[in-house]
């Protein structure tokens, strides 16, 4: 937070000291430099807002957004042979979804969500349950669905783990037959 602060304020002076010296009347050298001043004071002012920096322990600083997230996420996915369930853990409201009635994967990059970036949007039909990457279980989840959705795009899964915002689908892969997506 004092990182900030700290660039707000030189933002906030180097603006303040253009502007002041641009509604004077004063020689074209001393407006043109305190043009060159408040353009920098808008430039600093614009990175500070818009690169807010996290600390590196990986929780936000007051006032710079959501945290990014930790292992152990509030959300816990779990599966066996014929079904898998997503746990959340502050609720304990839980969602499950059989194998065999997955009909669509994507991952889906969403900037500054509170439960991390990036996640699997797994869907039936209409109906769809989004396992954040951060979730207890994720790894094996992944896992589970390589080797129980035949075709899933790993290729795409790399595309979309590089996304800062956007969706990719996984499965079925548009290169699938129609004789394999379910």
């Amino acid at each position: 937070m004092k990182q900030i602060f700290g660039i707000v304020l030189a933002a906030a002076a180097f603006a303040a000291a253009g502007w002041l010296t641009y509604t004077q009347a004063a020689p074209a050298p001393v407006v043109w430099t305190a043009l060159g001043l408040l353009g920098v004071g808008v430039v600093v002012l614009v990175f500070a807002l818009r690169y807010r920096t996290r600390s590196p322990a990986g929780t936000a600083e007051a006032g710079t957004g959501p945290a990014p997230p930790k292992r152990g996420s509030s959300h816990r996915v779990r599966f066996d042979g014929e079904k898998f369930t997503l746990k959340d853990l502050a609720t304990g409201e839980t969602a499950t979804m059989r194998w065999q009635d997955v009909t669509a994967v994507y991952i889906i990059a969403l900037e500054g969500s509170d439960e991390g970036e990036l996640r699997y949007v797994v869907h039936q039909g209409e109906r769809a349950i989004e396992v954040p990457l951060a979730a207890d279980g994720n790894e094996a989840f992944l896992a589970a669905m390589q080797e129980r959705l035949p075709g899933f795009d790993d290729a795409g899964l790399i595309e979309g783990m590089a996304m800062a915002h956007g969706i990719k689908q996984l499965w079925p892969s548009a290169l699938l037959p129609d004789a394999v997506a379910r």
